[in-house]
């Protein structure tokens, strides 16, 4: 897959990520819970590993993304991505620079809901060939 592809997957995974974070935000903000982190990390793992997990498996059939070396480089790049991209959303929204206390456990999660939705991508990705080798040889 080439470099371009490779970048345009990257930059997706990355604002699905961000996009889990703000709507595990917003439901801590809907609930009115008292301690944030323990309503929005666990919606934003869940949203975040389903909207990556369906990203990458879109990502095989769009762009022909690989496993291996391919979905590597696309989680590897999408961590430095997601750090420019929520900078660049933070000062747009709030009018300053965020500060490195938020862009380091924004990467924490990026990193774990990549660590998770990947491998299930992969895997849902193999059970999908074989269904569909199952049906065209009978």
């Amino acid at each position: 897959m080439g470099g371009r592809k490779i970048f345009l997957s990257s930059l997706i995974v990355s604002v699905l990520s961000l996009a889990s974070v703000v709507i595990g935000f917003l439901s801590f903000k809907l609930t009115g819970a008292e301690h944030q982190l323990l309503v929005q990390i666990p919606i934003t793992l869940t949203v975040g590993v389903l909207l990556v997990m369906m990203s990458v498996i879109w990502f095989r059939q769009a762009f022909g993304l690989e496993a291996g070396a391919d979905k590597m480089a696309v989680i590897l790049l999408a961590l430095p991505l997601g750090a420019v991209v929520f900078t660049g959303v933070h000062y747009v929204v709030t009018g300053y620079l965020t500060s490195i206390g938020n862009i380091g456990p924004l990467l924490g999660l990026q990193f774990s809901v990549n660590m998770i939705a990947f491998p299930l991508a992969i895997e849902i990705e193999k059970r999908m060939l074989r269904k569909k080798n199952a049906l065209t040889s009978e």
